[in-house]
């Protein structure tokens, strides 16, 4: 026996609505979904180009240097139990890099002055996002060809 369906308006605007909140439920997961990706792939985007402007300074400095004793080609700022997230992370580093590498690539090893480079950075005050840091130098080190700064960032004191 074939029975036919009958379908009110009501029932139509009732089986509407509900094809209408299934596409809208579904478009709203797919942009949390695609949101926090989105987002994870523009702060890894931001660290890459970061690093890429670094590699290309460096090797700018070392296409001009003269060729001759241990010198000085990187400069790499490590965050000691640093609680906050990755993008004020790549933030911090960028600014603490910027303030010392003039400082230090090209710079013969053994002139390099520690005391100069922790002191450059010590105490600083960056805003980042209206959330201000303190940064402390925790210590300096160098081997082979490398700088590195190791530096607690805090949020600043109100």
């Amino acid at each position: 026996m074939i029975r036919f369906v009958a379908w009110t308006r009501r029932g139509l605007a009732g089986a509407a609505a509900a094809l209408l909140l299934g596409l809208l439920a579904g478009a709203l997961g797919a942009t949390l979904q695609y949101g926090a990706r989105i987002e994870a792939l523009s702060i890894e985007n931001e660290r890459l180009q970061d690093r890429l402007s670094d590699v290309e300074e460096r090797y700018e400095r070392l296409l001009q240097q003269p060729a001759g004793r241990l010198q000085a080609k990187d400069v790499v700022v490590e965050l000691v139990d640093f609680g906050g997230d990755e993008r004020a992370a790549l933030h911090l580093r960028r600014f603490v890099r910027d303030l010392v590498q003039d400082h230090v690539i090209g710079q013969p090893v053994t002139d390099i002055d520690h005391l100069l480079m922790q002191k450059l950075v010590h105490d600083r005050h960056v805003i980042f996002e209206n959330r201000e840091w303190r940064l402390r130098v925790v210590m300096s080190a160098i081997t082979w060809e490398t700088f590195f700064l190791y530096v607690r960032a805090e949020p600043a004191p109100a």
